[in-house]
């Protein structure tokens, strides 16, 4: 995560989720389907924010993806209107507290 994160923000220094937004959509297999872009985890990075924030490995990976996903939908939190993005992710969290996707 490091070396995406200097290749493609420049900031040496590693990071929880990085989000690569597509200009255009690739052909889709499945009508309506849409590819919004990629995400990468740092995994490691999400056991330490998870036992930093006093939350399950999963309540963190939700996080995570649904940040990566507001990112890849054009949000940005660095614009000085990021109190919109994070009210927004609050939001699809609660709604997805119920959800699993990592088993215990």
């Amino acid at each position: 995560m490091r070396h995406l994160n200097g290749r493609y923000r420049g900031k040496d220094k590693p990071t929880d989720v990085l989000s690569f937004p597509r200009e255009t959509s690739p052909a889709c297999f499945q009508p309506g389907c849409v590819v919004a872009g990629d995400i990468a985890i740092s995994m490691d990075t999400l056991r330490r924010n998870a036992r930093s924030f006093d939350v399950t490995e999963d309540e963190e990976l939700k996080r995570l993806l649904v940040h990566g996903i507001l990112h890849c939908a054009g949000m940005d939190h660095g614009s000085g209107k990021g109190g919109e993005m994070f009210i927004l992710q609050e939001r699809l969290l609660d709604a997805l507290k119920k959800e699993r996707i990592i088993e215990t």
